[in-house]
């Protein structure tokens, strides 16, 4: 088992979990496809973003990040193309991870 969170101590969170909700039916979204893709890419190529992918029924999508981004998090989403089209809401829940498997460290 990884570090407890009293190895942390407490704060913002050292993971972010992003809840990038929309309606996967909208013209809007189809046409920001690959915009959004090359975002995802972007973040995830530069490890901001440990891993993402769509919800059941491709609802919206779960994005799992740093904490310690280069820019804040809701600034980023901010810029993602569904939400700059309005076509789309985002949450942010940061935690502090109390167990993880060995391993997950390195994305902390």
């Amino acid at each position: 088992m990884g570090r407890r969170e009293d190895d942390w101590g407490h704060g913002n969170g050292a993971v972010q979990i992003i809840i990038l909700r929309y309606a996967p039916d909208s013209p809007e979204i189809r046409a920001s496809l690959d915009a959004h893709r090359a975002f995802l890419n972007r973040y995830v190529g530069n490890g901001e973003f440990v891993c993402c992918g769509p919800l059941p029924g491709r609802a919206g999508e779960v994005i799992i990040a740093r904490r310690k981004m280069r820019e804040d998090a809701g600034k980023v989403m901010e810029k993602e193309p569904y939400v700059a089209g309005g076509c789309a809401t985002f949450e942010i829940f940061s935690f502090n991870p109390s167990a993880y498997a060995d391993g997950f460290e390195k994305f902390l």
